[in-house]
């Protein structure tokens, strides 16, 4: 399978993902109760809670760790252990760009978090959205319902 199919095929899945999941969202929206439609929107949020603390805070750059032992004329060994880092860490690019822009590292790490954070928000609101959407249209329709019945009497 080439690499194009696959990418294909992941994005036909993602899309499935999200199309049962919309579904899901405008099921649980339409109950009675109000509860159950805020279920995938606090759910998200959690998720983009967690998404920022996690690239904000525990993201180390990449490293790797040589050791290299050597005999010692006593008979020994020594051991020399060297760290060699081939991808910056999260704060050390904060750093690095605070400082090209004038700004401090922390205002560049809370930057990165606000960022991130709303980023990761999207389908937290998109969820809020289908939500509101149906709780209007359920709410036009008891109206309607309302109306129909003093019609009738």
């Amino acid at each position: 399978m080439n690499a194009l199919a696959l990418i294909f095929l992941v994005l036909l899945h993602s899309l499935a993902v999200l199309a049962g999941l919309v579904v899901l969202q405008v099921f649980l929206s339409r109950r009675r109760a109000k509860l159950p439609g805020l279920i995938l929107p606090g759910v998200s949020l959690l998720l983009a809670l967690s998404i920022t603390v996690a690239l904000t805070l525990f993201i180390p750059g990449g490293a790797t760790t040589q050791s290299q032992a050597t005999q010692l004329p006593d008979g020994s060994a020594a051991i020399q252990q060297e760290e060699h880092s081939f991808l910056p860490s999260t704060g050390d690019l904060l750093a690095v760009g605070a400082q090209g822009a004038g700004r401090s590292p922390a205002g560049a790490v809370a930057l990165f978090a606000l960022v991130t954070f709303l980023v990761s928000n999207i389908p937290t609101l998109l969820f809020l959205l289908i939500y509101l959407a149906c709780r209007k249209q359920d709410r036009h329709e008891k109206e309607l319902r309302k109306i129909t019945v003093q019609d009738l009497t």
